[in-house]
């Protein structure tokens, strides 16, 4: 997943010095939010006085979802007793620096490779805080069968897909996002018609849009034949007619000028040109938001096709050490962070997707194409056929059959 860049939200407080005097710093913290407690159990008699948490950061203290973590730490702290210390990045990632931690946030590449034996099995406390109900099932679901039991709980979803920008398909008269091929070929014809230019990619997301195509096209287990040593794509019809599609709609002049590009310019002509549509995650979202200083309306629809979802969900994880000595406050301050408002806060202020299924995503589609979407990133084709996506998705070759043959000598 590409490295997401964030506005940097935080105050700082500065102490200026001049003509030997000194001034006394502004306290420009950010201020408590209202909110309310995400679950009944919850108490506010401060039922954790003088225990103590410590929670490991993978954000950084000046991206914008730590605003959320941050306030989330000042209201738990305040109706419990409790007290959190967060330790940033920079904090804890060289070796001389790190901090023994009760609560993990762990990236979803991370917690992939992280062995059970380093996390708390969470599944008595979340069935007494009624969590499956606050929850996405897919993402659980994925979650016990790494761990054989609830060893996290989700944060931080990323649901890829076809990002799109609102403003131009109402521009275009388009009431409905593609569902079929056929479906996508003509909203970009009227896309062109209208003098947009349909879809921009950056040259690593040609990589998922390929593998996104071929899902959909000819389905999981045949890409997964095709990529062993019994399969043979330059043999395989059904494969070459898939590649096809996309080097006649590359062709057809339905992908944005210079594209795929080199990350991050091709998702930046989401703003910076007059692109329509970008294949991604919603990180990539925030990511173009970031760079280009602009506030878009996004929306997301499935990846057309008839095989498969189109869609494709992980998330960032938060997980509680074995060693912590009061997991039940830990496991309570965690619920804070993925339910209820400061879930709705983090996914706001991050153009993101909500942990808690009652919560609004600002990305319109998102809760249709979350529910579709299956509960495992891309990985069936990876770095080495790169290079032929990127082709790919700019009609390099002329031939389909030369796409084929180009998977072939890549595996």
């Amino acid at each position: 997943m590409k490295k997401v860049l964030w506005v940097v939200l935080a105050a700082l407080v500065l102490t200026a010095a001049g003509c030997g005097m000194e001034e006394t710093p502004e306290n420009t913290a950010a201020p408590l939010i209202e909110v309310e407690v995400p679950y009944e159990e919850f108490s506010t008699e401060a039922p954790y006085l003088g225990v103590e948490l410590a929670f490991r950061s993978i954000w950084k203290r000046e991206e914008p979802q730590a605003q959320a973590l941050v306030q989330a730490v000042q209201f738990f702290e305040k109706q419990t007793g409790a007290i959190v210390t967060v330790f940033w990045p920079e904090e804890h990632t060289a070796p001389e620096n790190v901090q023994p931690a009760d609560i993990l946030q762990i990236s979803a590449a991370d917690f992939a490779a992280m062995s059970p034996e380093n996390i708390l099995d969470l599944t008595e406390m979340a069935e007494k805080a009624n969590y499956d109900e606050k929850s996405h099932e897919m993402l659980r679901r994925q979650i016990v069968e790494q761990c054989g039991f609830l060893g996290a709980v989700a944060q931080v979803p990323y649901l890829g897909g076809v990002y799109y920008n609102t403003d131009i398909f109402e521009a275009c008269a388009l009431t409905q996002t593609p569902a079929t091929w056929e479906d996508f070929l003509n909203t970009c014809k009227s896309q062109r018609k209208n003098g947009w230019q349909p879809l921009t990619l950056d040259k690593e997301d040609a990589l998922a849009a390929m593998e996104l195509h071929l899902r959909r096209s000819i389905g999981t287990a045949e890409i997964e034949r095709l990529m062993s040593k019994n399969g043979h794509w330059n043999q395989d019809q059904a494969a070459i007619a898939a590649l096809e599609q996309v080097m006649i709609f590359a062709q057809e002049g339905n992908m944005t000028y210079a594209t795929p590009a080199d990350y991050p310019v091709g998702q930046n002509k989401m703003a910076l040109s007059n692109s329509a549509m970008m294949i991604g995650t919603n990180a990539d979202c925030a990511a173009v938001e970031e760079a280009t200083l602009t506030d878009l309306n996004w929306g997301i629809f499935p990846y057309p096709g008839s095989t498969g979802s189109g869609t494709y969900m992980t998330a960032d994880m938060l997980a509680i050490s074995p060693d912590c000595k009061s997991a039940q406050a830990a496991f309570d301050f965690i619920m804070l962070l993925v339910t209820g408002e400061f879930d709705q806060l983090r996914a706001d202020i991050a153009c993101g997707i909500p942990a808690d299924p009652a919560n609004a995503s600002p990305i319109s589609g998102a809760r249709e194409a979350l529910e579709a979407a299956q509960p495992e990133p891309l990985g069936l084709l990876g770095s080495k056929q790169l290079d032929t996506a990127v082709k790919l998705w700019s009609a390099w070759y002329k031939e389909p059959a030369r796409f084929a043959s180009a998977l072939e000598r890549s595996k």
